[in-house]
């Protein structure tokens, strides 16, 4: 199957990665941030200053007790940081060893051994869900899971080179993703790219600017998802991970991570762990002291100092002054709420950087309004935060779409 994603945009920036890996980077500290975990209510299974093998259990979630959330690497409790009400900030590791938790690996793999292995290994979170973008339920069974095989984002790496370079691991993941739901497992690819073909998966293949490459832009286009339908997505390289521990019984300590942008001078792949100290990986690379680090694509990510759970790619972007608020913005935003976001004036660029099937002006003027039945009735149940930073990047008038999604989904998810 094929799909061309028509309209998009293409973001031209300098620092494209190399596609070659290097595999020389040492990163000192690694990071499991608690933001990546929207509602944990962590219960803390281990202190600072002690040593943890990866895969050992870090904490567990009170709400969701057989979900373990474990070390990605071996080393030592650097600091625990809590933030609201005893939420979770941040555990820091400081990465020292190869020692490693062995699990037991299922001889005929089927739903519940495979679900049972990731849920005390941590691999269980690559699994989110539309609608709502959470960590999947592990009573559910989705109509369809979707892999992520493809990058259209600003800078991205290409995913290609990655999966066949581990190949077998690809085909295990894969493979044991079939056992979780009754329906397909889509993997979703480059219309160009050359990958394996894994027995019991459908291959889709998109092309176009962005946002061909979000999990959203597939499973619009393929099996849309609403009221009573449900569908999981997980990203290539925690199908890798999935694989590795299926062959070997350990977790993958590795990702291959894109550092790009034009803050540094060597924009290339590297072999680091996950959640991997960001001032680590692009060490001395980088153009100037005053270059933020983000976590994800220039596009959508975040100024962080470790690397995100879910991303691939970090950005080293020069310090710009913040843009100066017109008199004009000033009058038309209201004096008595500076957080209304100002007026919408919708054009074509708009509509190229919308969502699949999305209508800009009503769409992103329900989300502002907090008119959640309107934007459910316009698709935003389809949607996840990172699919509205393309208008966040056109629109220019400061608004952060993308958390007036998320307190949409919210709401709707609270009226379940």
């Amino acid at each position: 199957m094929r799909i061309k994603i028509q309209g998009g945009v293409e973001i031209r920036l300098q620092g494209k990665p190399n596609q070659e890996v290097d595999e020389t980077v040492a990163v000192r500290s690694i990071a499991l941030l608690g933001e990546d975990y929207p509602g944990l209510r962590p219960i803390i299974n281990v202190a600072a200053g002690q040593r943890v093998r990866a895969g050992e259990r870090l904490f567990t979630d009170r709400r969701r007790p057989g979900l373990v959330y474990t070390a990605p690497v071996a080393g030592t409790v650097r600091a625990i940081a809590h933030g609201r009400r005893r939420s979770l900030d941040s555990i820091v590791i400081d990465v020292e060893g190869d020692e490693a938790v062995e699990f037991e690996r299922p001889a005929q793999p089927d739903r519940m051994t495979v679900q049972s292995l990731l849920m005390a290994s941590g691999g269980w979170q690559a699994l989110r869900t539309r609608p709502f973008g959470r960590i999947a339920d592990a009573a559910a069974v989705p109509d369809a899971v979707f892999v992520t095989a493809i990058d259209t984002a600003p800078l991205a790496g290409d995913p290609a080179p990655v999966i066949r370079r581990f190949e077998t691991w690809f085909r295990l993941g894969a493979g044991a993703l079939r056992h979780l739901t009754d329906g397909s497992v889509y993997v979703c690819q480059a219309a160009d790219a050359s990958l394996p073909d894994v027995e019991g998966t459908t291959t889709v293949r998109f092309s176009g600017r962005h946002p061909a490459g979000l999990p959203s832009t597939h499973i619009h286009h393929i099996h849309p998802v609403g009221e009573g339908r449900m569908v999981w997505h997980i990203g290539y390289q925690d199908v890798i991970a999935i694989g590795c521990l299926l062959d070997t019984g350990r977790i993958w300590t590795r990702r291959v991570i894109a550092l790009t942008g034009p803050g540094t001078h060597n924009p290339r792949l590297a072999l680091a762990p996950p959640g991997a100290n960001l001032r680590d990986l692009f060490g001395n690379g980088l153009t100037g002291p005053a270059v933020q680090l983000l976590s994800g694509s220039p596009l959508g990510g975040a100024a962080e100092h470790f690397l995100r759970r879910y991303d691939v790619q970090a950005a080293a972007i020069p310090h710009q002054p913040p843009p100066r608020r017109s008199l004009l913005s000033r009058y038309l935003r209201p004096p008595d709420d500076e957080r209304a976001p100002p007026p919408l004036i919708p054009n074509a660029v708009h509509e190229r950087a919308a969502p699949c099937a999305i209508l800009p002006a009503p769409f992103l003027r329900a989300i502002s309004t907090g008119d959640a039945e309107t934007a459910a009735k316009l698709g935003a149940l389809e949607l996840v935060e990172e699919d509205l930073a393309l208008l966040n990047y056109v629109d220019g008038s400061g608004t952060d779409y993308g958390a007036l999604l998320r307190a949409t989904l919210d709401e709707l998810e609270d009226r379940l």
